[in-house]
């Protein structure tokens, strides 16, 4: 036997029983043709009560009783993980058009050929949280008024009521945007403090936007005017979104529409019959 090679779980048993009983441990090392070092730890872990023929660094695959365990310590972190994400997924889902819609501005470039002291114009985006529909425009500047001019828009444009509004803190949602929204009764809610990211579809469609704008050229601030409702169009009309099953915005709210007379028809057929 090689002196490194591990003792069976009874020999480690009965040799640290030899040795409690006064055994040496060099005459032990020589009986169980081990080491002194190999001895010493069995003695060690034995006080744990740990006669296992395996070593720390692979026990982890040595066992079927640790890998159950181990299997079943993942898949309650799976349960676990996958019950927050469906908490929080149906925490945000809304149930109709317009029952939320967010919105957010950004910065556009300037248009090439421009100097750098050109001022800048502003993003404005409106994203119905149900459906994905979007409405988008672009202004000269980053204020209330530009802001309520784009909600007015949007209020007309759109196919559905707001019933909500939800933004970050930015004083652009302050002042007159604020007072459009007391106008038609729409409430707001905002981001946390300081975690505009919690916005993150009115961010993502600005990402988006902006991706589909540098894939164009154009010589003038008003043909990227024209460019973005393009864009809009086609972002309502024929991109299709994963969250949404595939489906377009407009698509979506066609199927909302179709499920929305059935449920009437089915309900007022069981009214009838009642």
């Amino acid at each position: 036997m090689h002196k490194n090679t591990k003792l069976l779980p009874y020999q480690r048993q009965e040799a640290y029983r030899r040795w409690r009983g006064g055994d040496r441990v060099s005459d032990l090392a020589r009986y169980y043709r081990v080491s002194r070092k190999t001895l010493y730890e069995v003695f060690h872990k034995a006080k744990l009560d740990v006669f296992g023929n395996y070593s720390s660094k692979n026990l982890r695959y040595r066992t079927i009783e640790y890998g159950l365990k181990k299997l079943e310590k993942t898949e309650r972190k799976i349960r676990k993980k996958l019950l927050k994400r469906e908490l929080r997924e149906n925490r945000y889902v809304k149930k109709h058009p317009g029952e939320m819609v967010h919105t957010d501005s950004s910065v556009m470039p300037l248009v090439p050929g421009e100097a750098i002291t050109t001022p800048k114009e502003y993003l404005y985006v409106f994203i119905d949280d149900f459906s994905r529909t979007l409405f988008a425009d672009i202004l000269p500047d980053q204020t209330s008024y530009s802001a309520a001019i784009v909600l007015d828009e949007a209020l007309t444009m759109l196919p559905f009521s707001i019933e909500c509004i939800y933004s970050d803190n930015g004083k652009e949602f302050k002042g007159a945007f604020k007072h459009l929204c007391a106008h038609h009764s729409i409430p707001q809610q905002f981001t946390r403090p300081y975690r505009p990211q919690t916005n993150g579809k009115a961010e993502r469609v600005i990402k988006t936007i902006k991706g589909l704008l540098r894939k164009h050229h154009f010589i003038s601030r008003e043909e990227r005017r024209r460019i973005l409702y393009a864009i809009v169009r086609y972002y309502n009309h024929l991109r299709p979104h994963q969250s949404l099953n595939g489906l377009s915005p407009f698509a979506c709210l066609e199927d909302y529409i179709q499920r929305t007379k059935l449920e009437l028809r089915e309900l007022k057929k069981s009214v009838t019959n009642a």
